[in-house]
């Protein structure tokens, strides 16, 4: 198992780094927990994206989870979207 720590923004402006650092990690790991802190600014793409590689990976047997402390209004997002089943929303 490993974590990894996001900060800053997780936002389309990163999600092709993002994707390509998580998928190198699933090469040597089968447990990825991504932690997040200090998020200045999240946008749909990053959690589309966690639901797109989440997917992926389970059928390899392979696990991705998130642990964040969720805004009010971020709960309210990701409700509205449909994604507050998907995510461990806290």
């Amino acid at each position: 198992r490993i974590l990894i720590h996001l900060e800053g923004e997780l936002t389309i402006k990163n999600a092709e780094i993002i994707n390509n650092n998580i998928k190198k990690v699933f090469e040597d790991f089968d447990n990825v927990e991504l932690i997040l802190n200090s998020i200045s600014e999240i946008d749909l793409t990053f959690i589309q994206l966690y639901q797109t590689i989440k997917s992926f990976y389970l059928p390899l047997n392979k696990i991705l989870s998130m642990n964040a402390e969720w805004s009010k209004e971020d709960k309210k997002i990701l409700a509205t979207c449909g994604f507050s089943d998907v995510l461990s929303v806290n």
